[in-house]
């Protein structure tokens, strides 16, 4: 699948996200719920937008669409299944 337009590059993203990660924690830090399968997401999802990193950790999601990521990621809820649905998108 290709990237969205608009959208940097994986590499472009994740140069982004580590850079911002060496003087910002993000929110979901050490919480494993980010990275499971199962359960509720909603209230993850909120945590997501309310995060500092949200803008380049969605990025590296959207850059990594057709990649292993599941769980969580950049405010977006992705299942193994490989079906993403964007909970978190606001305005």
């Amino acid at each position: 699948m290709p990237r969205p337009a608009g959208h940097p590059t994986i590499a472009e993203a994740f140069s982004a996200l580590t850079d911002a990660l060496g003087t910002t924690t993000p929110s979901c830090a050490g919480d494993d719920r980010f990275t499971c399968d199962d359960g509720p997401v909603e209230p993850l999802v909120t945590i997501c937008k309310a995060c500092p990193l949200l803008g380049p950790c969605r990025d590296v999601a959207l850059a990594a669409y057709a990649g292993p990521i599941f769980g969580v990621v950049g405010g977006m809820v992705r299942r193994t299944s490989g079906k993403r649905s964007d909970l978190g998108r606001s305005s």
